[in-house]
């Protein structure tokens, strides 16, 4: 049985109308989407225990994982086995303090971007896994989403942040654009007021499209997606209320304060959670958990495409990490009681929705 590994927050429902649909909703099979290509087994040892994966990345036939709980990162070939295992709690070179994720620059380096206390960007060798590089001073109350490019001249990395937009003094930018040549901060832009006014605190849901477009959405707002070009600029934005998995707000009910949120969260009016959101392709996969009234939760992956035209929901019990092409890796805990932790990495091959 496949296990999500952590919880975050996301939407708020208004009408109850959905409420009892929502459990009969995305009953197809995640095959119906997907075809299952390996399983990778990673059992932790005393040498590389592995108690969580926070966050992963797979490039060519190495796998990189991001444990947060110890924190450490480590690296693995195609078949599972450990090359070498980096990193200890602090703030100095090698040190990591509140790691959210991890990601392959290139060939050879391995990215990871820390939180609170540290508020940085480091970079390890993915050959020995000693500490290269460290970007700092930039990264106010980073998310959880980053993205590196490193094809582009000057490569490139977008991070979600809480930072002020410099062309709308007042305004709360949430992606930055680094040029990771200098580390300079190139750009902020996607203001809270252009994707969600009832968004509160970070993290920030980031996906990025196949021509370089970014999407983005917040674990706790109403169920809408901006998306912007490479240079920053709004393109357009859609509610995802066509999904009976979900039960989006209308743009002007949504909180506007930290006190109306967790208002509605007291009154038990938190129906819906994102995980993720991924793009494949011309289609948005976004990762969710919703309920009805009393119920259990229930995980999904709702599909809509990139102009935010609903295609389907499909109920999983698993969590999605890293994406590359049309494949993407998910994680599945095989032993909860395992004393050095046992996990399993699956590759699946996203097939499209049937038309």
């Amino acid at each position: 049985m496949f296990k999500i590994l952590f919880v975050m927050a996301f939407m708020l429902v208004g009408d109850a109308n959905s409420y009892d649909e929502l459990q009969g909703a995305g009953d197809d099979d995640i095959h119906s989407i997907f075809n299952h290509i390996r399983e990778i087994k990673i059992d932790g040892t005393e040498e590389f225990p592995l108690f969580r994966v926070s966050s992963l990345d797979v490039r060519d036939d190495m796998i990189a994982i991001l444990d947060g709980t110890i924190p450490r990162v480590t690296l693995y070939d195609a078949t599972g086995n450990p090359t070498f295992a980096t990193g200890r709690r602090g703030s100095g070179p090698g040190d990591l303090l509140n790691p959210r994720w991890i990601g392959f620059t290139g060939s050879d380096q391995i990215a990871v971007l820390e939180g609170t206390g540290n508020n940085r960007i480091q970079f390890f060798s993915a050959h020995d896994g000693e500490s290269e590089d460290i970007l700092s001073g930039n990264f106010l109350f980073p998310g959880r989403h980053a993205f590196t490019d490193s094809t582009e001249t000057p490569p490139r990395l977008w991070i979600t942040v809480r930072a002020s937009c410099p062309q709308d003094e007042g305004s709360q930018c949430v992606i930055q654009q680094v040029d990771l040549a200098t580390g300079e901060v190139e750009r902020h832009f996607g203001s809270t007021e252009e994707i969600s006014p009832g968004a509160i605190g970070v993290p920030w849901i980031l996906g990025r499209g196949d021509a370089g477009e970014l999407y983005a959405a917040h674990t706790t707002a109403g169920g809408y997606i901006a998306v912007y070009d490479n240079d920053g600029t709004l393109l357009r934005r859609f509610a995802m209320d066509e999904a009976s998995t979900m039960n989006v707000l209308e743009w002007d009910e949504l909180p506007a304060s930290t006190e109306e949120y967790f208002g509605l969260l007291q009154d038990g009016l938190l129906r819906s959670s994102i995980w993720a959101l991924h793009v494949i392709g011309d289609d948005i996969l976004v990762e969710h958990e919703a309920r009805g009234g009393g119920e259990p939760w229930t995980r999904y992956i709702s599909v809509f495409g990139t102009e935010g035209v609903y295609k389907t929901s499909v109920a999983v019990d698993f969590r999605g990490y890293a994406v590359q092409g049309d494949r993407i890796f998910f994680v599945e805990e095989t032993d909860p009681e395992a004393e050095y932790g046992a996990f399993s990495i699956h590759e699946y091959r996203y097939t499209g929705v049937a038309e």
